[in-house]
């Protein structure tokens, strides 16, 4: 049972709870099932790892309680889906926008082993526009277009890079600022008068039609601008002025993205925001695995495994 400060501090939802209570019994009640499960976890010892989170007079139990129950939840998960007990055999897909130095690169590499290790095929889109592919094949182009022809461009190669990923045989694709990213950065471009309202409205529409249709959840972290510069100097080792990270650019940012907040969550079939300020990283990225497993467990498993009275 866990804690009410776990709950709280980890965005644990007493709805989901029951759901993922309900498939451990049915996989518990399923002799096949049943031995998957324990066959994955033979080798997990709760009491060696949570000696180990408070050792030398840590005291870390709360994030003890968190990795456990997540290592379990992604074992369950994994064992309905290894055993036939799914609606889609499509990947589940997961875009992260979010502030610069929020934790959302450090989240991305830390899914992706987190599922990984217990054998879940995953798939990481990197940033577009940060790729030696967009360095080599796209932004030679921009000298030649309109901006909005070259903003149409990245955003058709971004959905071509997602496209391509979803008829992969993977379990989980996540991506680092995909389509959804680029309409804040439009709404930059459009105050500042880079775009026509006519060019950011039909970008939008066309935004919202791919990621309804192929973005499972959508996870946004955020860090206050002064928290993202200090974040960005105490990481590394040189001191000189930051080309982008300053806090005009970061506050542009943000308040673009908290402007086009509602276009994202009508977009999305699950929308996430998170406030990194006063967080660690660790934290974070076991929220966030958090919101993924929920989703995850809705997004895949069939509803006819659910027994009748608990319909």
């Amino acid at each position: 049972m866990l804690s009410d400060k776990v709950k709280e501090m980890y965005r644990v939802d007493s709805k989901n709870e029951k759901l993922w209570k309900l498939m451990g019994r049915v996989v518990k009640e399923d002799d096949d099932l049943s031995s998957f499960l324990k066959d994955s976890l033979k080798d997990y010892n709760p009491k060696d790892i949570k000696a180990i989170f408070n050792a030398k007079g840590a005291n870390n139990s709360h994030q003890f309680e968190m990795a456990d129950l997540l290592h379990r939840r992604k074992y369950l998960l994994l064992t309905l889906l290894r055993n036939g007990h799914v609606k889609t055999k499509l990947p589940f897909v997961v875009e992260f926008t979010g502030t610069p130095r929020s934790g959302k690169s450090t989240t991305i590499h830390n899914l992706k082993r987190f599922f990984e290790k217990a054998g879940f095929k995953v798939h990481v889109i990197e940033e577009l526009t940060t790729s030696k592919f967009y360095k080599n094949s796209i932004l030679p182009l921009k000298e030649t277009m309109s901006l909005g022809e070259y903003n149409l461009l990245i955003l058709n190669t971004a959905f071509d890079q997602l496209k391509e990923a979803v008829q992969g045989d993977f379990d989980i694709v996540l991506i680092d600022r995909g389509i959804n990213d680029r309409q804040i950065w439009n709404y930059i471009r459009l105050n500042s008068d880079d775009l026509t309202m006519e060019e950011f409205s039909n970008a939008a529409e066309t935004y919202s039609k791919f990621s309804k249709e192929w973005i499972n959840t959508l996870v946004v972290l955020k860090a206050d601008s002064m928290i993202s510069i200090q974040r960005d100097y105490i990481s590394t080792l040189y001191l000189e002025p930051r080309r982008f990270n300053n806090k005009d650019n970061i506050d542009t940012f943000n308040n673009a993205m908290r402007e086009v907040q509602e276009f994202h969550e009508s977009s999305v079939t699950n929308f996430a925001s998170i406030d990194t300020d006063h967080i660690s990283l660790i934290t974070t990225c076991m929220i966030v695995a958090n919101i993924i497993l929920d989703n995850m467990i809705k997004y895949f498993i069939l509803d006819d495994i659910i027994p009748e009275d608990e319909e």
